[in-house]
């Protein structure tokens, strides 16, 4: 499969840290005090709350993507800060991986780097509901398994994402989280490479 690079990646890369570096400036204005979830809840919100997430489970293709390959696995780490009482802002890292509805020895693979923004819906309880979405660029790779050596091709896209999830406290400084997560990716030499994340995960209070 030829390999032609794409002439907008670069760009792609500058806009993308420019609105990163311009987002966590502004929400770092603001010094974060360091107390519980619970007590946040109550008065703050997520507002000043700087969390580590990590996450997986099940990675589905649809579209032209999904006639050639079947569900597979993603992991990803991320990192968000609250701008405001309901708005957190992230940057997250991941990996999907795909193998082929025919061919055991063929996959493809997709490792994203994304920003984006999650709006937490009030509640009368601690465990809430959120949505979000945000724009990627995504590393997509396929390869086969020939003798023992393996042969791939890839290429950078742009993507963006959106989805929603519920999530709450396990304890002071942990939280659990479940949600599901559309990423439409548009390939260059390559076809669309869409897919559905179903993930579990857990966040911990910096």
């Amino acid at each position: 499969m030829p390999i032609r690079r794409m002439p907008h990646a670069a760009v792609t890369m500058i806009l993308l840290l420019c609105f990163a570096s311009s987002a966590w400036a502004e929400s770092f204005e603001k010094p974060a005090q360091r107390r519980t979830y619970r007590e946040r809840a109550r008065g703050e919100g997520v507002d000043g709350l700087t969390m580590l997430r990590i996450h997986g489970g099940l990675s589905a293709p649809i579209g032209d993507f999904s006639d050639a390959y079947s569900s597979g696995w993603g992991l990803g780490l991320s990192v968000a800060h609250g701008v405001s009482r309901t708005v957190l802002l992230s940057t997250a890292l991941g990996y999907h991986r795909f193998e082929h509805e025919v061919f055991s020895d063929v996959h493809a693979s997709i490792t994203p780097w994304t920003f984006g923004a999650d709006v937490v819906i009030p509640t009368r309880s601690a465990v809430r509901p959120f949505v979000g979405g945000g724009i990627g660029l995504y590393h997509v790779s396929f390869s086969e398994d020939i003798g023992g050596a393996t042969v791939s091709a890839s290429e950078n896209n742009f993507g963006i994402h959106m989805g929603a999830g519920v999530g709450g406290p396990l304890s002071p400084r942990t939280l659990w989280g479940v949600g599901v997560k559309l990423h439409q990716v548009w390939g260059s030499d390559f076809i669309d490479t869409p897919f559905f994340a179903f993930q579990f995960g857990f966040g911990f209070v910096l």
